[in-house]
């Protein structure tokens, strides 16, 4: 659900931007939960042709921000690839560094990613580490309205990241 509510606000910005997810213990090809897709629909986004995969190396490699639901998730992947241990944030904790800083004018598209990262990295002077309310539990197992209340939260965590961008255009 987090990459398809990442990517509507990311195309609603027009950004040049790439958004996949993958699984610290996913499988490879199962495809999305119906209640998932459910909650999505609700909000607006069909996911199509989605087809869950885990987390490789390649994909680490590829990825300048990963963002994880819970702390267990960020620990596995920095354990597993501690190179990426800069990029790997807790949705929650980056969210919350990024709406701490500044709002830093208009950024052209290029230089969004970039900016987004800096702005994490500021926020941890600025901003008091979550202690309670960081992990978004996976709702796998609950009924719809807990995947429902999952997709409220993720896409509230995304929204304070982008709140207050304006891409430069032209």
């Amino acid at each position: 659900m987090a990459e398809f509510l990442t990517r509507k606000e990311i195309e609603a910005l027009e950004l040049p931007v790439a958004v996949s997810s993958a699984g610290t213990h996913a499988k490879y090809d199962v495809p999305i939960h119906s209640f998932a897709r459910q909650s999505l629909a609700s909000m607006g986004i069909e996911p199509h042709h989605f087809l869950s995969r885990p987390v490789t190396e390649d994909l680490v490699e590829s990825s300048n921000l990963i963002l994880t639901m819970t702390d267990a998730q960020r620990s596995w992947i920095v354990r597993t690839f501690p190179q990426a241990v800069r990029r790997t944030y807790l949705l929650t904790q980056f969210s919350r560094l990024v709406a701490a800083t500044p709002d830093p004018g208009e950024i052209s598209p290029a230089d969004w990613g970039a900016t987004l990262l800096g702005r994490a990295a500021e926020g941890r002077a600025l901003a008091q580490p979550l202690v309670r309310g960081r992990d978004i539990e996976d709702p796998i197992g609950g009924r719809l309205r807990q995947f429902q209340s999952c997709a409220g939260t993720i896409e509230q965590r995304i929204q304070s990241m982008f709140s207050g961008t304006t891409v430069k255009r032209g």
